[in-house]
């Protein structure tokens, strides 16, 4: 799955119609810069940069279509991810206070919480427990292509997992369903405006998250 990802968002988009022939190192070195131009991160150019380059090398020492390989870019293939960057609780809030009402809670509760994206937008109504202040992580949401969003348990057996939510944030749980939640158990907490599940790309949207 990987490479295919790769090759569709990165490479493809960028050297589907270049002919081969014309591929030289500095073109190569070009399109990496444009990708982290992007703000595509230097793990995943990396990633797509070793993808292209191994294509390129069947193409010359196999093939023999090209006479050398062009993908020689000095430390193009080093994973140098950059630390991210970690907000305090009150930077949380800022930013929490920043977004649409209705995911205000979201943002305090994978946050405080610890959810993964595909956790925190996969839980249902009897998932919350107000009472006595926790959150039963049973699935996630996964995005497939050509599927859509496919539930299914979480990424390892540890992850099914009951987590314990401070007061302040079962608060924000409290006032969120009432506004925003179905009666019905099996209702999703955080739904996008006309009720139905939220995608990464229409959250970044409905966010300006980037901004």
């Amino acid at each position: 799955q990987r490479p295919r990802g790769l090759r569709g968002g990165h490479i493809s988009r960028w050297l589907g119609g270049v002919p081969l022939g014309k591929m030289d190192t500095p073109w190569v070195r070009g399109w990496r810069a444009r990708l982290l131009a992007e703000g595509v991160s230097v793990s995943t150019t990396a990633k797509a940069y070793r993808f292209l380059r191994s294509v390129l090398m069947t193409a010359a020492n196999e093939d023999r279509i090209i006479p050398r390989n062009p993908g020689q870019v000095r430390g193009a293939d080093k994973e140098q991810p950059q630390e991210r960057p970690v907000l305090t609780a009150a930077e949380v809030t800022t930013l929490a206070d920043a977004m649409p009402a209705r995911f205000r809670a979201m943002i305090l509760l994978a946050t405080f919480a610890s959810l993964r994206f595909g956790e925190v937008t996969a839980l249902e109504r009897r998932d919350v427990d107000l009472v006595a202040g926790t959150v039963r992580v049973r699935r996630t949401f996964v995005e497939v292509r050509g599927e859509g969003l496919v539930p299914g348990p979480p990424k390892s057996q540890a992850g099914r997992r009951t987590v314990s939510v401070p007061p302040t944030i079962v608060e924000a749980l409290r006032e969120h369903l009432a506004a925003y939640v179905d009666d019905d158990p099996s209702a999703l907490v955080f739904t996008g405006p006309k009720g139905g599940p939220i995608w990464r790309g229409n959250f970044r949207k409905l966010t300006a998250w980037t901004k």
